[in-house]
C-alpha cells in the first residue's frame, strides 16, 4: 500500500521494488533490477544515481547478514536528497543490521488481530471478507483461527483448503481436530499445506509441482508459465474454450487455494501479471518433485548425477566453462537455466526436450544454439533478455514449436525458414518482427 500510494510517490523522483533472489552470491542481479526499474544509464553507478535523486526503494526478503552486505553496496548512504530504503526480513538480527542498530527504525509486524484474521479467513473461504457466518460455523472458525495464532500464511492456506470443501460445521470440526492444538512452527504449517496439496485434483497437482522449477522469490510471468504448461502437455484442448483460457483457469484456482501468491498488486507498475511461490510452500513441492525424480537441480555445490531418468533439469549458479557431471539427458522434457549455461549442454542428446527456457541466461552465445534444429520435439524456446543476436537457420526443423520468445535480445532478423513453423502461436520480439515476418511469408509464397 505504501509503495503504491500516489500521494507518497509524488514526493519521489523514482521508485523500485526488488525481491531478493536466493541464493544471492553477488550484488549484480540486484543492481541490474534497480537499474532497469529506475532507468539508470549503463555508464552510471546506481548508487551514485540514488544519492543524487530522491527515490523510494523496497528491498523485499533479505534472509542473511551476508545478503545485506552485498545489497547495501548498491544503495545510497544517508544523504541530502532524502531517498528512503524499506527492507523486509524474517530475521530480527538482520533487521537490526539493516537499520544500523537504530531500534526505532525496526518495525516488528504483529500477528493479525481477531477481526482482521476473521476477514482474511472469510475472504479465502467465501471470497467475501464481510461474510456473516452462522453461529455454529462462527464457533468452529474461531477455534480454527485460535490455532493459526494470527499468522497470515496459516490462515490463508487453511482458508484456501476449506474453500473447496463442504461448508459445514462438521467438516470444519474435523479439520480443527486434524490440525492439533496450534500451529507453532513452519513444520505445522507445512502439514496444512501438504493437506491442501493432497486435496488438489490431478491436473492441478502437475501444474503446481511444476512451479518447483523456479527459485525462491522468483517472480514468474503468467504468460511464461502458461505457455510452458501448454508445451509440456499439462493442459489439454477443451471443446468450449481455448487452451490458454483453461490454463488461466488453472492458474486462478491455484491462487484461490492460496497455493501461489499473485504479485501484480504489489507491483502495479508491471504490465504483465506475475506470481510467486511462498518459501515454505516451495520447500514442500521441491522435495516432492525431487523425490518423484521429476526434477534435478544442478548447481555449483552438486557433483553427483542422479540415478534414473530426469524429467525437468534446472541449472543454476554454474560457471560457463566448468565441467558438469555426466547426465542421462535422453528423457529430459524441460531445461531451464538460471545464471550461465554450461558449454555443450544444449545438444542432440536432449531427444525429447519440449521446453528450452534460457530467459535471462548470462553470457549466452549464438554458437550455444548450433544444435537447436536437432531438438525435434521442442515446443517452447525462450531466449528473452539474452545476448543472442542471430537465430540459426536450422530453426525451421522445429515443426512442433509453439512459442519463440526473443524479446530484449539483439536479434533483428528472422530466418527465412520460420514460415515453415505451422504450429507457431506466439512469436514475441521487437517492433520490426511483424513486418519482417510478413515479408518473408510473401517471398516464400512467390518462391512456391
Amino acid at each position: 500500500m505504501l509503495y503504491n500510494d500516489m500521494a507518497l510517490i509524488d514526493g519521489f523522483d523514482g521508485r523500485a521494488w526488488v525481491t531478493v533472489p536466493h541464493q544471492l552470491e553477488s550484488a549484480d542481479e540486484v543492481e541490474r533490477r534497480l537499474r532497469k526499474q529506475l532507468g539508470v544509464a549503463r555508464d552510471r553507478s546506481v548508487r551514485a544515481w540514488l544519492e543524487e535523486n530522491r527515490c523510494l526503494v523496497v528491498v523485499d526478503d533479505v534472509s542473511s547478514h551476508e545478503e545485506w552486505e552485498l545489497i547495501s553496496r548498491c544503495l545510497p548512504a544517508n544523504g541530502p536528497t532524502g531517498s528512503r530504503v524499506v527492507v523486509t526480513t524474517r530475521r530480527d538480527d538482520v533487521a537490526r543490521q539493516c537499520a544500523g542498530d537504530v531500534r526505532e527504525n525496526v518495525y516488528e509486524l504483529k500477528p493479525l488481530e481477531d477481526e482482521e484474521a476473521r476477514k482474511l479467513f472469510c475472504q479465502k473461504v467465501y471470497k467475501d471478507a464481510g461474510y456473516k457466518l452462522m453461529d455454529d460455523m462462527m464457533e468452529q472458525a474461531s477455534r480454527i483461527l485460535e490455532r493459526c495464532r494470527g499468522l497470515p500464511l496459516a490462515i490463508a492456506t487453511i482458508g484456501g483448503l476449506l474453500a473447496n470443501r463442504p461448508k459445514t460445521s462438521r467438516e470444519w470440526m474435523d479439520l480443527r481436530k486434524h490440525l492439533g492444538s496450534e500451529l507453532e512452527s513452519d513444520r505445522d504449517i507445512k502439514r496444512v499445506i501438504t493437506s491442501s496439496y493432497d486435496g488438489l485434483p490431478y491436473h492441478l497437482k502437475c501444474c503446481f509441482l511444476y512451479l518447483s522449477i523456479f527459485p525462491e522469490n522468483h517472480e514468474i510471468r503468467l504468460t511464461r508459465l502458461l505457455r510452458r504448461w501448454i508445451a509440456e502437455g499439462y493442459i489439454t484442448k477443451p471443446r468450449d474454450m481455448s487452451v490458454e483460457e483453461l490454463g488461466r483457469r488453472y492458474y486462478n484456482e491455484l491462487i484461490s487455494r492460496s497455493m501461489i501468491q499473485p504479485s501484480e498488486n504489489a507491483r502495479a507498475s508491471m504490465a504483465v501479471e506475475r506470481c510467486r511461490v511462498h518459501g515454505v510452500v516451495l520447500q514442500i513441492i521441491l522435495s516432492q518433485s525431487i523425490e518423484e525424480n521429476q526434477l534435478f537441480i544442478m548447481d555449483k555445490h552438486c557433483n553427483e548425477a542422479p540415478q534414473g531418468n530426469i524429467r525437468h533439469l534446472v541449472v543454476t549458479r554454474w560457471k560457463k566453462n566448468e565441467k558438469m557431471a555426466s547426465l542421462n539427458l535422453s528423457q529430459v522434457r524441460s531445461l531451464t537455466i538460471f545464471g550461465r549455461c554450461p558449454v555443450s549442454l544444449i545438444s542432440s542428446k536432449l531427444h525429447f526436450l519440449r521446453v528450452l527456457d534460457l530467459e535471462d541466461t548470462l553470457e549466452l552465445e549464438n554458437d550455444d544454439l548450433k544444435h537447436i534444429g536437432e531438438l525435434h520435439h521442442l515446443r517452447y524456446l525462450g531466449l528473452r533478455k539474452t545476448n543472442i543476436s542471430r537465430l540459426p537457420s536450422s530453426l525451421e526443423n522445429l515443426r512442433f514449436l509453439e512459442t519463440l520468445d526473443v524479446q530484449d535480445t539483439k536479434v533483428t532478423q528472422l530466418p527465412v525458414g520460420i514460415t515453415k513453423l505451422e504450429k507457431l502461436c506466439h512469436l514475441v520480439g521487437g517492433v520490426n518482427f511483424a513486418k519482417d515476418l510478413a515479408g518473408k511469408t510473401r517471398k516464400n509464397k512467390e518462391a512456391g
